[in-house]
């Protein structure tokens, strides 16, 4: 599309003139940023960061463990364990379910006095290391799940297509794993915006997701503009671009341009020059 498609407005300021554009082609509002971005799988809103976040995937460890452990009823609490477990006799949950499940009856009830045995019953042994696999994957996930929520306040994103080039994003809860669609069932979410906790914001992290929201919507309504400043035989002077949802600024920054190339640019007289006074006078 030529330039003009995309022009605005047009103020005068002396012998220079200020055009508003909408931006033909703004940067994303978190360009450049890794502490502060969006992320959207969506098809009809489709950006990534390649290598690190470019997959649903990628934000597994922000589930909550109880969608994340296999086996395990999401339906179901499933509380943080205060002790990492230990395999073997040592690890007291290990020793009872070794202790239960054991077909050697026996060894069962010389384990119910407090004596040791040699732990080499097969079914108790399965048992038990069964179970322990089962409360170790629970501690790896609430570890991986409390780290990524120390460094990270992750916000869920949803997009709306209503056709015709207009979309809208919005800001929603936490990410813990627990979204579903209108009808109850699990649903991946549309997108996620990473707020890094550590980057020493001065507003609260919902807050930062929330302007950043703002700013994407604006990008996406096209709310981007820049200015060019031309002198009096049309060439460009001065020009800025990315205003994001914030014409106004746009134009004072353009006419404050303008202003100060009139006053610094070099008057051409205009002719004809008015006779000196000498030359009226005969000198």
């Amino acid at each position: 599309m030529p330039m003009s498609d995309y022009h605005l407005e047009t103020h005068q300021v002396g012998d220079f003139t200020v055009k508003i554009y909408q931006d033909p082609d703004p940067m994303h509002p978190d360009e450049g940023s890794d502490d502060l971005f969006l992320v959207s799988f969506s098809s009809h809103f489709h950006v990534i960061r390649k290598g690190t976040w470019e997959d649903v995937g990628d934000f597994r460890d922000f589930i909550h463990p109880r969608y994340q452990v296999d086996g395990w009823d999401p339906e179901k609490e499933l509380p943080e364990p205060l002790i990492k477990p230990v395999r073997g006799p040592e690890d007291p949950i290990w020793r009872s379910v070794y202790a239960e499940k054991c077909s050697d009856q026996m060894e069962q009830l010389l384990l119910a006095s407090g004596e040791e045995s040699d732990f080499s019953n097969q079914e108790g042994a399965e048992a038990a290391n069964e179970d322990w696999n089962l409360r170790s994957d629970i501690w790896d996930a609430w570890q991986s799940y409390k780290r990524a929520h120390a460094e990270w306040a992750c916000f869920v994103v949803r997009v709306n297509n209503y056709g015709g080039g207009n979309m809208s994003v919005s800001l929603q809860e936490i990410y813990d794993g627990s979204e579903t669609d209108r009808w109850g069932n699990p649903k991946d979410a549309d997108g996620f915006v990473m707020v890094k906790k550590s980057a020493g914001w001065h507003s609260p992290p919902l807050d930062v997701a929330d302007d950043l929201i703002k700013e994407w919507q604006a990008y996406l309504d096209g709310e981007v503009y820049g200015y060019v400043v031309e002198d009096e035989n049309g060439e460009q002077v001065d020009s800025c671009w990315g205003f994001l949802a914030d014409r106004e600024e746009c134009l004072a920054q353009g006419m404050d341009s303008a202003k100060w190339h009139d006053e610094h640019s070099r008057k051409q007289l205009k002719l004809p020059l008015p006779v000196a006074k000498e030359v009226q006078d005969g000198c």
